[in-house]
């Protein structure tokens, strides 16, 4: 009787914390559409328009590209960089190739010398992204920084609104853009298209909460003094994106987002290397906030009391309501298994009928959870000006929820029990930036 009764309390307990997940993941998502709604302007949409800009009073602006082993896309990324509405003579281009064992390097040089006035190439050991942009900022003569992965091609207005909202704003030591993916082809790549989007809302929301914790390698913008305060790039667990971010933050720097500015960046298109990528960013969002731990704290406003332990509860929360599901789904389908050994197939085909479906706390748990993801994809939309197949949004609503479990998990167990690093050759079937 002792024991039924503590597993009926153990089952309950689990109820609960499930439950308790799916409140939270509701509960964050709906504060930081409240935000957009009620900060952003009234939710307007973005105007295309670049803002006007002193042409007297233009600030000298050096776009860093970090380079290994890109090949197939440098040249894109190159071209991108070139067609910059921002005036020529106003900002210069260095690319810096890390080792590549590829033809990155030669195609390079062929754009340095077809623009000698524009683009300088340096090559170095392989050493790491942070290396290669340290080397690049030694270089630079720009009173902005940009830095930009050779994967990436922002729009021709991009660098433009960065720099118009930077000048803006002589408090920020940073500026990001919008991400969208770059011509989805597999289903992961539609699916990532769809999540991107999100990450536009959930950005710009950061944002408007002075609480941004990451500066994308794709074309954020950095003001020099900035850098120069904090202090060169460092390893940083292989997101220095990231923890460049939070140390800015809590050095007193504050990090806008300009949607208006986007960027295009290719995604991993099947399941192998999306989770070694995102292994990698999980990692290292854990291993910085360890070492950043000190920002979980009122002096760091929004970033230190709720987006910062949103985002831990919720890794977390994830975590816990996917093995729930999942052990529940297994118990149904070993129950449903006996059943057919025991009483044999039924070829009959079972009609829907609406009036049994349970309408409790967990249905109208997931249906809100549902709801506030299309809700913020349908914000990032329209923040980024995007466009996206109904088989990304579909993809993203009900695969995301199965995959990200994946690479949550190896990341925490990478944490707690390996506490190995992850390593750019070794997480990656080809070692790119």
């Amino acid at each position: 009787m002792l024991l039924r009764y503590s597993v009926e309390m153990m089952q309950e307990v689990a109820q609960a914390l499930a439950y308790g997940a799916l409140f939270w993941l509701v509960y964050s998502g709906v504060l930081f559409l409240i935000v957009l709604f009620e900060r952003d302007e009234g939710g307007r949409t973005p105007s295309s328009q670049t803002p006007p800009l002193r042409r007297s009073r233009l600030p000298f602006v050096s776009i860093l590209i970090p380079a290994y082993n890109e090949e197939a896309t440098i040249a894109a990324t190159l071209e991108a960089a070139l067609a910059q509405t921002y005036p020529a003579s106003r900002f210069e281009v260095i690319v810096i190739d890390d080792g590549s064992t590829d033809q990155t390097a030669a195609i390079a040089q062929r754009y340095a010398e077809r623009h000698p006035q524009r683009i300088r190439v340096i090559q170095k050991p392989n050493g790491g992204k942070h290396t290669a942009l340290n080397a690049g900022l030694a270089m630079a003569r720009g009173t902005y920084i940009a830095t930009l992965d050779a994967d990436s091609q922002p729009e021709p207005d991009a660098l433009a609104h960065l720099v118009a909202a930077m000048e803006t704003s002589p408090q920020a030591g940073a500026a990001t853009p919008a991400m969208v993916v770059r011509s989805p082809h597999t289903l992961l790549q539609h699916l990532q298209s769809a999540e991107y989007l999100v990450s536009v809302a959930l950005r710009r929301a950061y944002a408007l909460l002075d609480a941004q914790y990451v500066t994308p390698g794709p074309f954020s913008l950095f003001r020099r003094a900035a850098l120069d305060a904090v202090g060169p790039y460092r390893s940083a667990h292989n997101t220095e994106d990231l923890e460049m971010a939070l140390r800015l933050q809590r050095n007193g720097w504050l990090i806008l987002n300009v949607p208006e500015a986007r960027v295009h960046t290719t995604v991993p298109a099947s399941l192998r290397p999306l989770l070694r990528q995102r292994v990698r960013w999980s990692y290292g969002f854990l291993r910085n906030v360890v070492d950043y731990r000190d920002l979980l704290s009122s002096r760091y406003g929004h970033l230190g009391v709720f987006v910062l332990p949103n985002m831990l509860v919720g890794l977390a929360g994830a975590l816990y309501a996917f093995g729930y599901f999942a052990s529940h789904l297994f118990q149904s389908i070993v129950e449903w298994g006996v059943r057919i050994w025991y009483s044999g197939w039924s070829w009959g085909i079972a009609k829907l009928d609406w009036f049994f479906v349970p309408l409790n706390e967990l249905t109208g748990l997931s249906l809100t959870t549902i709801a506030v993801a299309i809700l913020l994809f349908l914000q990032g939309k329209r923040l980024a000006r995007a466009s996206v197949s109904p088989v990304g949004l579909l993809s993203y609503l009900f695969l995301y929820g199965f995959i990200a479990p994946l690479w949550l998990a190896r990341a925490l167990w990478r944490v707690c029990v390996v506490r190995s690093p992850t390593s750019w050759q070794k997480e990656r079937s080809v070692a790119r930036y």
